[in-house]
């Protein structure tokens, strides 16, 4: 449902279901396909995205963090990082 209003670009309406997905338990009941990332990182990584379009860059550069932690070495994530860091003048930390 996130993807759908996200490229309809209605953005608070992505974020209310990308932030539903990050809060619902995973079934570990169900016999069918599972793919972890529409709850974890994948979420986190679009709602980055919509903050970053609304031009609310701290929330975008938290979702982005919360989608770090599951793929540090991501390219996309990196580059984020390095450009919302630029926007909002963050210091970057010396073990990064």
């Amino acid at each position: 449902m996130g993807f759908y209003f996200y490229r309809k670009r209605d953005y608070r309406t992505a974020i209310f279901w990308y932030e539903l997905a990050t809060r619902l338990p995973a079934d570990t009941n169900q016999w069918g396909f599972s793919y972890p990332a529409y709850w974890t990182w994948y979420p986190h990584l679009h709602m980055c995205v919509c903050y970053y379009r609304l031009g609310e860059y701290e929330n975008a550069y938290v979702h982005n963090e919360e989608a770090r932690k599951y793929r540090p070495e991501d390219t996309n994530v990196l580059h984020n990082k390095t450009l919302l860091e630029g926007l909002l003048t963050l210091p970057k930390k010396v073990d990064e």
